[in-house]
Formats: structure tokens, C-alpha cells, sequence
């Protein structure tokens, strides 16, 4: 799962993370593909704080881990 299917994903459905964010479906979708220029599939900075704002309000549980890609060493 890469970084913003992982995000996304503690919010429930793609719907319900744009519903409780605020965010659009159709921006979110395309942070989950690397085709979009985002080659490492992560939220944006521009959304973070929203995205943090959004999940504390609503009881969603994010760690920092959780926006950045896993690394194989």
C-alpha cells in the first residue's frame, strides 16, 4: 500500500475520507496514483495539516509513518 492509499484508508473509503476532509475525491484518487506526477503516491503538502486537522476531529489515528513511502533496507 503506498502512502496515501495508507492515509486514506484510516479513513475508511476514499468517499468518506473527501467527505471528512473536505478534500475532493477525484484530487485524493489521483494522490494514490503515480501517474499523476506524484511517482511516490504521497499527500501533498499543501493537504497535510488539513489531513491531520480532519482525522484528530474525527477520532482518526495517523503516525507520521503512515505519509511516508516504506523503505526496503
Amino acid at each position: 500500500m503506498n502512502p496515501a492509499e495508507k492515509v486514506i484508508a484510516k479513513f475508511g473509503t476514499l468517499r468518506e475520507f473527501a467527505a471528512i476532509t473536505g478534500i475532493s475525491y477525484n484530487a485524493a484518487y489521483k494522490w494514490t496514483k503515480a501517474g499523476y506526477g506524484n511517482p511516490e503516491c504521497l499527500v501533498p503538502t499543501e493537504h497535510f495539516v488539513a489531513v491531520c486537522r480532519a482525522a484528530e476531529k474525527h477520532g482518526v489515528m495517523l503516525d507520521l509513518k503512515d505519509f511516508l513511502p516504506d523503505r526496503v533496507e
